[in-house]
């Protein structure tokens, strides 16, 4: 599944993309063939989803896609660069939300949540549009998945040169609610020549078990290796200083399973 912001596309343009991908394309195309959202599925996802809905000014569209019985609610949205307009803009998503759960939200928010979201001269500002956004972050007890798991690193998922000066920012990114945290395996980003924006990538199981050749099992004989013990320990410490630790131990002990996992992939004897 893929959410897209920033599209451009018009209505006859869509048409042209629906005979070159052979999956199903749910979008919001703006009335001026500006802005716009939506969401590509495959084959395997198509007969899964479900367009509950979508605006007519190409920032907001909402699908859902069931998998073993469960019901998850994706949306791709844009929001805008006025601070004005981003107010009203995160108003009208935070009302939409109040009544869904299982929420997956990926897209271009114009929004950084702390100053590790900043580069270059640019700085974080707590304004009345991030403290809306993060009003709707915690009233949907929503959780930010790349900032939880890398707390204190920096990576910027926009930039652009502006009058000799880089301009930087991670404004792009995955909420997911916080009882979902077991099913997402990992969250990166990579950069694009197609765009000022760097893709956002989530991998999510939506199963507790995972399936296939994809299943990953600890070697247990790096238990006897002491340095490997050593170093698992070592994480264990350094996580217990996260306030999630105390906060949300649920989230907590999926972000140190995670550490744990990638740090054990990448050990040799």
């Amino acid at each position: 599944m893929v959410l897209l912001q920033e599209t451009f596309w018009d209505d006859a343009y869509v048409i042209v993309l629906k005979h070159l991908y052979e999956g199903d394309i749910y979008c919001s195309n703006s009335l001026h063939g500006r802005r716009g959202v939506a969401v590509l599925v495959n084959n395997y996802l198509k007969n899964k989803i479900k367009c509950v809905y979508k605006d007519s000014d190409g920032r907001f569209i909402h699908i859902t896609y069931e998998e073993d019985g469960q019901l998850f609610n994706v949306i791709s949205l844009y929001a805008p660069n006025v601070n004005a307009e981003r107010v009203i803009f995160f108003n009208f998503v935070k009302l939409y939300m109040e009544k869904l759960d299982n929420l997956i939200i990926g897209g271009d928010f114009n929004t950084s949540l702390s100053m590790l979201d900043r580069g270059g001269k640019s700085n974080h500002v707590i304004d009345e549009p991030c403290k809306k956004l993060c009003d709707l972050i915690e009233n949907n007890n929503l959780y930010d998945v790349w900032r939880t798991r890398n707390k204190s690193s920096r990576i910027f998922s926009w930039k652009r040169i502006c009058n000799g000066e880089l301009q930087q920012s991670r404004i792009d990114y995955f909420l997911v609610n916080k009882q979902l945290s077991p099913y997402v395996q990992n969250v990166y980003y990579n950069t694009t020549s197609l765009s000022d924006h760097s893709f956002v990538i989530m991998n999510f199981n939506c199963s507790n078990i995972e399936r296939g050749p994809g299943l990953w099992v600890l070697n247990n004989t790096l238990l006897c290796n002491e340095e490997y013990v050593r170093r698992v320990k070592e994480i264990i410490s350094d996580e217990k200083e996260n306030e999630l630790y105390n906060k949300d131990l649920m989230i907590w002990w999926n972000n140190l399973k995670y550490k744990i996992k990638r740090y054990s992939q990448i050990f040799f004897f």
